[in-house]
Parts: structure tokens; C-alpha cells; sequence
């Protein structure tokens, strides 16, 4: 069963009151914690879709250099995988 990663939720639910991004990948990945393992507990394989991570390389994080967005891949991604 798919369900959206925080950073998905992030790309369009825009931070408005954590202090940086990275917060704001944390809470809303606990408030996520209560779906997922709900998802997991009912029998179906949990599938975090982030198709849009990649293209942002180009959409997004144009300005920045290739070893940065490297880091901010691994922060959404990160805060995804972790229980």
C-alpha cells in the first residue's frame, strides 16, 4: 500500500511554524508514524512514494551545488526510513 513521505507531504503542505525544513520533516514524520504502522499491522507492505525527489534536483535545488543536494536527499530521505 502506498502512502506519501513526509517530504511529499512537504512539497505541498508548506512549513509554516517549524524553524527550518528539516524540523518540519520531523514532526510531520511522527505524525505519519501512527498510519504507517497501522498500514504494516493491517498485512500490506508499506511503499513511501517521493516520485517528485528526483526532479527536484532541477525544479527545486537548481542553485545549489550537486554534493548539498546530495544532503538534502539524504535528509528526506532519512526522516522517511526511520521507525
Amino acid at each position: 500500500m502506498t502512502a506519501p513521505s513526509p517530504g511529499q507531504i512537504a512539497r505541498f503542505l508548506q512549513n509554516q511554524y517549524d524553524a527550518d525544513e528539516e524540523a518540519y520533516l520531523y514532526v510531520l514524520a511522527d505524525l505519519m508514524k501512527a498510519q504507517n504502522y497501522a498500514i504494516e499491522d493491517a498485512g500490506f507492505v508499506l511503499q513511501l512514494d517521493r516520485p517528485d525527489l528526483a526532479r527536484s534536483r532541477h525544479a527545486i535545488f537548481a542553485h545549489v551545488p550537486l554534493e548539498e543536494f546530495r544532503q538534502i536527499i539524504a535528509m528526506y530521505l532519512r526522516r522517511s526510513t526511520m521507525p
